[in-house]
Protein backbone atom coordinates (compact mmCIF):
# COMPACT_ATOMS: atom_id res chain seq x y z
CA UNK A 1 0.00 0.00 0.00
CA UNK A 2 1.62 3.70 -0.57
CA UNK A 3 2.17 5.75 1.97
CA UNK A 4 0.77 9.39 1.84
CA UNK A 5 3.42 12.18 0.88
CA UNK A 6 3.33 13.19 4.74
CA UNK A 7 4.75 9.94 5.90
CA UNK A 8 7.99 10.24 3.43
CA UNK A 9 8.05 14.04 2.78
CA UNK A 10 9.07 16.75 5.34
CA UNK A 11 9.44 20.54 3.92
CA UNK A 12 10.20 23.69 6.08
CA UNK A 13 10.26 27.20 5.10
CA UNK A 14 14.10 28.43 6.03
CA UNK A 15 13.61 32.20 4.93
CA UNK A 16 10.66 34.46 3.49
CA UNK A 17 11.94 37.52 1.48
CA UNK A 18 10.49 40.29 -1.03
CA UNK A 19 12.58 38.56 -3.96
CA UNK A 20 12.69 34.73 -2.79
CA UNK A 21 12.02 32.03 -0.24
CA UNK A 22 13.88 29.79 0.78
CA UNK A 23 12.84 26.00 1.63
CA UNK A 24 14.41 23.14 2.80
CA UNK A 25 12.40 19.19 1.87
CA UNK A 26 13.67 16.00 2.92
CA UNK A 27 12.30 12.88 0.91
CA UNK A 28 12.76 9.52 2.57
CA UNK A 29 11.19 7.10 0.32
CA UNK A 30 10.48 3.42 0.24
CA UNK A 31 10.23 0.72 -2.27
CA UNK A 32 6.39 0.76 -2.61
CA UNK A 33 5.67 4.70 -2.78
CA UNK A 34 4.32 5.73 -6.25
CA UNK A 35 4.83 9.52 -6.87
CA UNK A 36 1.65 11.97 -9.27
CA UNK A 37 2.13 14.24 -11.12
CA UNK A 38 2.72 17.52 -9.76
CA UNK A 39 1.86 21.62 -10.74
CA UNK A 40 4.74 24.00 -10.01
CA UNK A 41 2.81 27.08 -8.24
CA UNK A 42 6.26 28.76 -8.22
CA UNK A 43 9.77 28.80 -9.94
CA UNK A 44 11.85 26.74 -8.62
CA UNK A 45 15.92 26.16 -8.02
CA UNK A 46 16.19 22.90 -6.72
CA UNK A 47 19.94 22.74 -5.42
CA UNK A 48 19.97 18.82 -4.06
CA UNK A 49 22.54 18.70 -0.58
CA UNK A 50 22.44 14.77 -0.30
CA UNK A 51 20.91 11.71 -2.40
CA UNK A 52 19.47 11.48 -5.79
CA UNK A 53 16.32 12.04 -7.70
CA UNK A 54 15.06 12.12 -11.04
CA UNK A 55 12.80 14.91 -12.50
CA UNK A 56 9.92 13.82 -15.31
CA UNK A 57 8.86 16.94 -17.17
CA UNK A 58 7.30 14.87 -20.09
CA UNK A 59 7.03 11.62 -21.56
CA UNK A 60 10.24 9.75 -21.73
CA UNK A 61 11.88 12.94 -20.52
CA UNK A 62 14.10 13.07 -17.31
CA UNK A 63 17.00 14.41 -15.91
CA UNK A 64 18.77 12.98 -12.51
CA UNK A 65 20.08 15.51 -10.12
CA UNK A 66 22.66 15.12 -7.26
CA UNK A 67 24.45 17.51 -5.02
CA UNK A 68 26.49 18.07 -7.91
CA UNK A 69 23.44 19.73 -9.74
CA UNK A 70 20.86 22.60 -9.96
CA UNK A 71 17.66 21.55 -11.32
CA UNK A 72 15.00 24.40 -12.94
CA UNK A 73 10.68 23.89 -12.39
CA UNK A 74 8.90 26.77 -13.80
CA UNK A 75 5.46 27.83 -12.48
CA UNK A 76 2.72 26.14 -14.32
CA UNK A 77 4.70 23.00 -15.33
CA UNK A 78 3.51 19.67 -14.72
CA UNK A 79 6.14 17.08 -13.52
CA UNK A 80 6.65 13.96 -11.29
CA UNK A 81 9.65 12.98 -8.85
CA UNK A 82 10.78 9.69 -8.35
CA UNK A 83 13.80 8.28 -6.58
CA UNK A 84 16.38 5.54 -7.54
CA UNK A 85 17.50 3.38 -5.52
CA UNK A 86 14.97 4.56 -3.08
CA UNK A 87 17.59 6.64 -1.48
CA UNK A 88 15.92 10.33 -1.39
CA UNK A 89 17.28 13.41 -1.02
CA UNK A 90 17.43 15.92 0.99
CA UNK A 91 17.34 19.43 -1.23
CA UNK A 92 17.27 23.45 -0.48
CA UNK A 93 14.79 25.50 -2.85
CA UNK A 94 14.43 28.77 -4.25
CA UNK A 95 10.99 29.38 -4.54
CA UNK A 96 10.49 32.83 -6.74
CA UNK A 97 7.22 34.18 -8.13
CA UNK A 98 7.20 36.02 -11.36
CA UNK A 99 7.49 39.24 -10.03
CA UNK A 100 10.40 38.52 -8.00
CA UNK A 101 11.95 36.53 -11.45
CA UNK A 102 11.23 39.66 -13.15
CA UNK A 103 13.28 41.61 -10.97
CA UNK A 104 16.47 38.90 -10.70
CA UNK A 105 16.85 37.51 -14.52
CA UNK A 106 14.20 39.34 -16.61
CA UNK A 107 16.53 37.85 -19.56
CA UNK A 108 15.92 34.41 -18.34
CA UNK A 109 12.00 34.05 -18.05
CA UNK A 110 9.39 33.86 -20.46
CA UNK A 111 5.33 35.02 -19.59
CA UNK A 112 5.40 33.97 -15.80
CA UNK A 113 8.13 31.09 -15.14
CA UNK A 114 11.44 30.33 -16.67
CA UNK A 115 12.21 30.00 -20.22
CA UNK A 116 11.58 27.70 -22.18
CA UNK A 117 15.09 26.22 -23.30
CA UNK A 118 15.90 26.19 -19.41
CA UNK A 119 12.70 23.65 -18.44
CA UNK A 120 13.72 20.12 -18.07
CA UNK A 121 17.60 21.61 -17.32
CA UNK A 122 20.09 20.44 -15.34
CA UNK A 123 23.11 22.20 -14.41
CA UNK A 124 26.14 21.19 -13.16
CA UNK A 125 27.68 23.55 -10.45
CA UNK A 126 31.09 24.93 -10.50
CA UNK A 127 33.01 24.31 -7.46
CA UNK A 128 32.77 27.70 -6.26
CA UNK A 129 28.36 27.74 -6.26
CA UNK A 130 28.92 24.18 -4.42
CA UNK A 131 30.80 26.20 -1.79
CA UNK A 132 28.24 29.11 -1.76
CA UNK A 133 25.28 26.68 -1.49
CA UNK A 134 27.21 24.98 1.54
CA UNK A 135 27.76 28.13 3.29
CA UNK A 136 24.33 29.15 2.80
CA UNK A 137 23.23 26.02 4.18
CA UNK A 138 25.59 25.72 7.28
CA UNK A 139 24.13 29.14 8.33
CA UNK A 140 20.52 28.29 8.22
CA UNK A 141 21.69 24.97 10.47
CA UNK A 142 23.98 27.51 12.54
CA UNK A 143 20.79 29.85 12.98
CA UNK A 144 22.74 32.99 11.86
CA UNK A 145 21.30 33.48 8.52
CA UNK A 146 21.18 37.39 7.99
CA UNK A 147 19.17 38.39 5.45
CA UNK A 148 21.48 40.69 3.09
CA UNK A 149 23.92 37.52 3.65
CA UNK A 150 21.37 34.83 2.38
CA UNK A 151 19.72 37.34 -0.51
CA UNK A 152 23.30 37.53 -1.75
CA UNK A 153 24.00 34.07 -1.49
CA UNK A 154 20.31 33.03 -3.36
CA UNK A 155 20.50 35.33 -6.32
CA UNK A 156 24.40 34.31 -6.68
CA UNK A 157 23.30 30.85 -7.15
CA UNK A 158 20.82 31.66 -9.12
CA UNK A 159 22.80 33.45 -11.76
CA UNK A 160 24.94 30.94 -11.50
CA UNK A 161 22.41 27.61 -12.32
CA UNK A 162 21.56 29.77 -15.25
CA UNK A 163 25.03 30.59 -16.80
CA UNK A 164 25.81 27.14 -16.16
CA UNK A 165 22.93 25.77 -18.16
CA UNK A 166 23.75 28.63 -20.68
CA UNK A 167 27.38 27.18 -21.11
CA UNK A 168 26.40 23.72 -21.50
CA UNK A 169 23.53 23.67 -24.09
CA UNK A 170 25.94 22.66 -27.07
CA UNK A 171 25.77 24.40 -30.46
CA UNK A 172 26.10 23.07 -33.87
CA UNK A 173 29.43 23.45 -34.03
CA UNK A 174 30.12 21.68 -30.69
CA UNK A 175 27.79 18.93 -31.37
CA UNK A 176 29.73 18.29 -34.68
CA UNK A 177 32.75 18.71 -33.14
CA UNK A 178 31.91 16.18 -30.48
CA UNK A 179 30.89 13.42 -32.95
CA UNK A 180 34.19 14.06 -35.04
CA UNK A 181 35.77 13.39 -31.92
CA UNK A 182 34.07 10.48 -31.09
CA UNK A 183 34.99 8.66 -34.91
CA UNK A 184 38.33 9.56 -34.45
CA UNK A 185 38.59 7.57 -31.06
CA UNK A 186 37.04 4.63 -32.23
CA UNK A 187 38.95 4.93 -35.75
CA UNK A 188 42.31 5.00 -33.12
CA UNK A 189 41.21 2.11 -31.20
CA UNK A 190 40.41 -0.16 -34.09
CA UNK A 191 43.21 0.87 -36.04
CA UNK A 192 46.17 0.27 -33.18
CA UNK A 193 44.35 -3.15 -32.23
CA UNK A 194 43.11 -4.29 -35.40
CA UNK A 195 43.79 -8.15 -33.94
CA UNK A 196 41.08 -7.43 -31.52
CA UNK A 197 37.31 -8.47 -31.63
CA UNK A 198 35.95 -5.39 -30.48
CA UNK A 199 32.54 -4.94 -29.32
CA UNK A 200 29.86 -1.93 -29.36
CA UNK A 201 29.72 -1.96 -25.47
CA UNK A 202 33.44 -1.66 -25.75
CA UNK A 203 33.90 1.40 -27.99
CA UNK A 204 30.97 2.80 -26.09
CA UNK A 205 33.62 2.57 -22.76
CA UNK A 206 36.22 4.00 -25.00
CA UNK A 207 34.12 7.32 -25.45
CA UNK A 208 32.95 7.88 -22.00
CA UNK A 209 35.99 8.20 -21.13
CA UNK A 210 35.97 11.59 -23.35
CA UNK A 211 35.91 14.93 -21.37
CA UNK A 212 32.79 16.84 -23.14
CA UNK A 213 34.14 19.87 -22.20
CA UNK A 214 37.30 19.83 -24.30
CA UNK A 215 36.64 21.89 -27.50
CA UNK A 216 37.34 20.52 -30.89
CA UNK A 217 40.75 21.98 -31.79
CA UNK A 218 40.12 24.37 -34.22
CA UNK A 219 42.49 23.44 -36.70
CA UNK A 220 41.23 20.44 -37.13
CA UNK A 221 37.86 21.92 -38.87
CA UNK A 222 37.11 23.20 -42.42
CA UNK A 223 37.46 21.68 -45.88
CA UNK A 224 39.50 18.40 -45.96
CA UNK A 225 42.23 17.23 -48.09
CA UNK A 226 44.92 19.78 -50.09
CA UNK A 227 44.08 23.95 -49.11
CA UNK A 228 45.59 26.76 -51.35
CA UNK A 229 46.93 26.76 -54.64
CA UNK A 230 47.86 23.39 -56.28
CA UNK A 231 51.39 22.36 -55.43
CA UNK A 232 54.10 22.44 -58.27
CA UNK A 233 55.43 19.10 -59.26
CA UNK A 234 58.89 18.99 -59.95
CA UNK A 235 60.70 16.42 -62.53
CA UNK A 236 64.42 15.34 -62.34
CA UNK A 237 66.88 16.95 -65.27
CA UNK A 238 66.51 14.52 -68.52
CA UNK A 239 63.35 13.08 -67.38
CA UNK A 240 61.25 13.82 -70.38
CA UNK A 241 63.82 14.29 -72.78
CA UNK A 242 62.91 11.46 -74.60
CA UNK A 243 59.54 9.81 -74.01
CA UNK A 244 60.00 6.90 -75.59
CA UNK A 245 63.20 6.06 -73.39
CA UNK A 246 61.96 3.95 -70.12
CA UNK A 247 65.39 4.45 -68.38
CA UNK A 248 65.51 6.03 -65.17
CA UNK A 249 68.05 8.93 -64.99
CA UNK A 250 70.65 8.05 -62.98
CA UNK A 251 70.01 9.83 -59.34
CA UNK A 252 66.41 10.30 -59.81
CA UNK A 253 65.59 7.40 -57.16
CA UNK A 254 68.16 9.17 -54.10
CA UNK A 255 66.44 12.93 -55.56
CA UNK A 256 63.07 11.71 -54.50
CA UNK A 257 63.58 9.15 -51.89
CA UNK A 258 62.99 11.26 -49.04
CA UNK A 259 66.58 9.50 -47.74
Amino acid sequence: MDRTPDAWIARRTLYEGGLFDIGYVVCRPTPEVRTEVEYASLNVLALPLAGVFALHDGPRRHVIATPNHAVFISSGLSYRVSFPGSIGDECLTLRLSAEGLAKLVPKDMSREGFHASTLGSRAVLPPSAILARGLLWRRFVRNEADPLLVEELGIGLLDCALHAVRESRPGPSQRAGRKARHVERVKEAISTSPERKWTLDELSGLLAQLDPDVPFPPDAEGPRGRQGSPGKVALPDGWLDDPDDCAVPAGADLMHSGG
